[in-house]
Formats: structure tokens, C-alpha cells, sequence
């Protein structure tokens, strides 16, 4: 799967059947920013934390069981 061009039901199945993680979720979208924000100037403020907490793959209570980033 091609998490550039995936939907969100296509990312929760991928969860799902652990073909992807918090983690590769997460290093995608990092990498995403560092190449387009330059450009878009978009994104202010990045969680320095991000991907020990998506390592982590911990999920709130009352988060209506959806397992996400």
C-alpha cells in the first residue's frame, strides 16, 4: 500500500492486519513536511515526541476502538 495515496479505510485496514504501523505512518508524514514545508510554509510546530509516542502505538481510552497514529 501507498500511504501517499491511501484513504483512511484503506490505513485502518493496513492497522488492522498490521501491514503498517503507528511508527511508518508517522516517519511518512515527517518526511512529508521536511519536503514540502519549505514551499508551503505550513506547518508551524512539529512534536519532537512524535515517534516515540507512535512506537508506543498506545491509544486513549474512549477513542471508539479505532487504533491510530
Amino acid at each position: 500500500m501507498e500511504i501517499k495515496e491511501a484513504t483512511v479505510s484503506q490505513i485502518q485496514q493496513a492497522f488492522k492486519h498490521k501491514e503498517l504501523t503507528s511508527r511508518d505512518l508517522v516517519e511518512f508524514y515527517l518526511q512529508q513536511i521536511n519536503e514540502l514545508n519549505p514551499l508551503l510554509h505550513a506547518v508551524l510546530k512539529v512534536n519532537l515526541e512524535a515517534l516515540d509516542q507512535a512506537g508506543k502505538e498506545s491509544v486513549p481510552k474512549g477513542y471508539m476502538g479505532y487504533r491510530c497514529c
